[in-house]
C-alpha cells in the first residue's frame, strides 16, 4: 500500500478497482472547495476492503485534474465520464509517481484514449 514516504519517493501508483475510483471520483465531484482534502477514514469507508486507498485517492485526483484542464473533454457526453475513460485511469501504468508524471508517461494513456474516438 502506499503512504506518504512512499509518494514521496516516487514509487509506483498501484492499477486500482474501478468502481473505487468512480466513488472516490463522485465524493471529489461533489466537493465545494477543491483544496479540501479527504481522510483516510473517508477514503477507506468509500473504498473496497482490500483497496490502496490513497492509489485511489490519487488516480482521482490526476483525472480530476485531467478534466479540469479540458484534456478529457473530447471524451466526456455532457457532465459524465465514459466507462472507457474510468478504466483508463484505474489501470494506466504510473511508474514515477504523481510527482514525476510527464508526457511520456501520459502518452500510452492518451493513445488508449484516442482509439475509443
Amino acid at each position: 500500500m502506499l503512504n506518504k514516504e512512499s509518494i514521496l519517493e516516487g514509487r509506483p501508483i498501484p492499477s486500482v478497482n474501478v468502481d473505487d475510483l468512480r466513488r472516490i471520483w463522485s465524493l471529489l465531484s461533489q466537493m465545494s472547495e477543491p483544496e479540501t482534502a479527504l481522510s483516510s477514514e473517508v477514503l477507506q469507508q468509500h473504498c473496497s476492503a482490500l483497496s490502496d486507498p490513497l492509489a485511489v485517492y490519487l488516480r482521482a485526483t490526476l483525472m480530476k485534474g485531467l478534466v479540469d484542464q479540458g484534456l478529457l473533454q473530447k471524451y466526456q457526453s455532457g457532465n459524465g465520464i465514459p466507462d472507457e475513460v474510468f478504466d483508463r485511469v484505474a489501470t494506466f501504468p504510473i511508474p514515477n509517481g504523481l510527482q514525476n508524471i510527464n508526457q511520456n508517461d501520459l502518452d500510452p494513456f492518451v493513445a488508449g484514449l484516442n482509439s475509443l474516438s
